[in-house]
């Protein structure tokens, strides 16, 4: 309903796939982006004690090998036309200047007839290290929410694992 939030764990791993916990790569800057799909970056942390980086950056220090970055939905693709209606008559801002909708949705059409939406997918990278995409999956099906789309993306993540794999 564009205010859903997937939480990805990064891992900065060694060429053999062993997560890297105790050399220079353990605390290597890493980047989290959105590359397609409707989402954005709500915010990237370690976990480290001395993470310095400010609030909603895309960017913080890895902190023995991991990051988290949590990746809001942006777009409602889930409720009727008539629901994304209302929403889009509804502020973030009331009172405090221009108005920006609380959802984007700038057609306002019934998606229902229309094929999957695309997943979400995010992408990261660290200087010196191959990128690494995530493809985050999304459904107008709200009889799929949460656990079936967490299985779907699990599904989709090791079947490219598995292609990593054999290459």
């Amino acid at each position: 309903d564009g205010a859903d939030v997937a939480m990805v764990r990064v891992e900065v791993v060694d060429v053999a796939g062993v997560l890297v916990t105790q050399d220079n790569g353990a605390f290597a800057e890493v980047t989290v982006r959105v590359l397609s799909g409707a989402g954005r970056v709500l915010a990237v942390h370690s976990g480290g004690p001395a993470d310095i980086h400010p609030a909603g950056s895309a960017t913080t220090q890895a902190y023995h090998g991991l990051v988290r970055a949590l990746i809001r939905s942006t777009e409602d693709s889930a409720t009727s036309a008539r629901h994304r209606r209302l929403l889009h008559h509804i502020t973030l801002d009331a009172g405090r200047g221009p108005a920006a909708s609380a959802v984007r949705d700038p057609a306002l059409e019934d998606l229902a007839s229309e094929g999957p939406p695309a997943p979400i997918v995010v992408e990261a990278t660290a200087k010196g290290l191959p990128p690494a995409t995530l493809e985050i999956s999304v459904t107008r099906d709200l009889a799929q929410l949460p656990l079936k789309v967490a299985a779907a993306s699990m599904q989709r993540r090791e079947r490219s694992v598995d292609e990593v794999a054999y290459i």
